[in-house]
C-alpha cells in the first residue's frame, strides 16, 4: 500500500513540474525522458521552478512542503544517475591501421585488441582484407571490423573517412602502417644483377603511399581525431628514416629545421627528389642512390610527424622504426619477427596521457632523428 502512495504522489509531483516548467519557462518538459530530468538536476533549488502561491492556505503549504520534498528527493535522484552515468565504465578506444591485412599492419590490430581496443583493419584489396579479418577473429578478440581502404585514392580516403564518423563519431589511435618498398627487393634480383631494382614509376608510388598516403589520410581524420579526449598518431617509418641517409647536409639541415618548416615546402622537397630521380640527378643534388625513394618517404614521414606535433599540441604524434621484420615487403629477408615489430608500434599507440609528443620511437626506445 505505502509503494502505490508513494507512486501516486510522485506521479502528482511530476505532473505539477510538468505543468509549471511548460508554463512559466516555456519549456517542453516530459517526465519520461531523461534529459528533461537532466534539466532539474542542474538547478539548486526547485523554488526556481515551483512558485508558492501569494498567500497559502495551510493546506496549500502543507501539500507544497511536501511537494518540494519530493521534488528534491527526484532531482538529487536524478543528480546521483547523472554522477554515476559520468563515472561509469571508459568508452572503448577506436583505432584505426592502415595497411592492416598482413604483417606489421595485422599483427599491430591483434595486440591492440588484445589491449581493449577496437579496432577498424583496412585494406586496399577487399578480398585481402576478408581474409586477414577472419584471422584476427579465429585468434583474437571480435571487437573488429573491416573497410576497404586506399591510401593513393583520395576518393577512397574520403569514403573511409565518412564510414569512421557515421559508425563511431570519433577516433582514438590512428597507426599510418600502409607502405611499399617501391623497388624489386634484392633477394628477389638475379644473383649477378647490377639493378638496384629502382624505377621513376616505382618511385613515385612509394612516395604517393609512404609519405602522401599517411599525409591524406590523417588530414581526413584529423576532425575525429580532435573528438578523442586520447588522440594518438602513429606513424610506423623505418631506420631509414634518420637524416644521415639524406647525403646532402643542407637538406638534412632544411629537413631538421621544424621550428620554420612547413608543409608546402616539405612537399616541394619531395617533388624536388622526384625530379631529380627522373632526370638522373639524385646523386649530384645530394639525395640517396640506395633505396632512394623508400628513403626519401620515412624521411618525410618522420618530418611531418614533428609537423603534426607542432601544429596539434593536443594529440600524441609519434613515429617508430619497428626494426627489421621479416615480412612481404623485404622478401622475408628480415630477422624479427613481427610480433617485435608490432610491439614498437603498439606501444607508441598506448603511450599514457601526457607523454610527449613529435618523439622517434627506436625499440621502445626514444631514438634522434639525425
Amino acid at each position: 500500500m505505502v509503494g502505490t502512495r508513494e507512486s501516486f504522489g510522485l506521479g502528482l509531483v511530476r505532473l505539477y513540474i510538468t505543468v509549471i516548467v511548460q508554463t512559466r519557462l516555456q519549456l517542453t518538459f516530459d517526465p519520461r525522458e531523461e534529459s528533461s530530468w537532466a534539466t532539474l538536476a542542474k538547478v539548486d533549488t526547485c523554488r526556481d521552478y515551483v512558485p508558492f502561491p501569494a498567500q497559502p492556505t495551510c493546506f496549500q503549504f502543507r501539500v507544497i512542503s511536501q511537494a518540494f520534498k519530493l521534488l528534491n528527493l527526484i532531482i538529487n535522484s536524478e543528480k546521483k544517475n547523472m554522477d554515476n552515468s559520468t563515472t561509469g565504465p571508459t568508452p572503448k578506444r577506436i583505432a584505426v591501421v592502415t595497411g592492416s591485412n598482413k604483417g606489421i599492419g595485422l599483427e599491430t590490430c591483434r595486440q591492440l585488441l588484445s589491449n581493449g581496443v577496437k579496432v577498424v583493419l583496412t585494406a586496399r584489396d577487399e578480398a585481402k582484407g576478408a581474409v586477414a579479418l577472419e584471422k584476427l577473429r579465429a585468434s583474437a578478440p571480435t571487437d573488429v571490423v573491416f573497410h576497404q581502404l586506399d591510401v593513393t585514392d583520395p576518393r577512397s580516403v574520403d569514403a573511409f573517412a565518412n564510414f569512421v564518423k557515421t559508425q563511431f563519431g570519433k577516433l582514438d589511435i590512428l597507426v599510418n602502417n600502409a607502405g611499399i618498398l617501391g623497388k624489386t627487393p634484392r633477394s628477389q634480383l638475379p644473383p649477378d644483377s647490377v639493378s638496384t631494382g629502382e624505377t621513376y614509376q616505382g618511385a613515385e608510388d612509394c612516395l604517393n603511399t609512404n609519405y602522401y598516403g599517411a599525409k591524406r589520410v590523417t588530414e581526413a581524420l584529423m576532425p575525429l581525431l580532435l573528438i578523442s579526449q586520447s588522440p594518438r598518431i602513429v606513424n610506423v617509418s623505418s631506420i631509414y628514416g634518420k637524416l644521415q641517409h639524406i647525403p646532402s647536409k643542407d637538406l638534412q639541415k632544411e629537413i631538421n629545421d621544424v621550428d620554420t618548416l612547413t608543409d608546402d615546402q616539405l612537399d616541394e622537397l619531395v617533388q624536388s627528389f622526384l625530379n631529380d630521380f627522373k632526370k638522373g640527378d639524385l646523386g649530384k643534388n645530394g639525395w640517396p642512390t640506395q633505396s632512394s625513394a623508400y628513403r626519401v618517404s620515412k624521411v618525410a614521414v618522420n618530418a611531418y610527424t614533428r609537423l603534426l606535433a607542432k601544429r596539434f599540441p593536443t594529440i600524441c604524434c609519434s613515429c617508430v622504426d619497428p626494426g627489421f621484420v621479416k615480412t612481404d615487403m623485404n622478401g622475408n629477408a628480415g630477422i624479427l619477427p613481427v610480433q617485435e615489430g608490432a610491439k614498437v608500434v603498439v606501444t607508441a599507440a598506448l603511450l599514457p596521457d601526457g607523454s610527449p609528443s613529435g618523439l622517434f620511437y627506436d625499440a621502445n626506445h626514444v631514438a634522434s632523428y639525425e
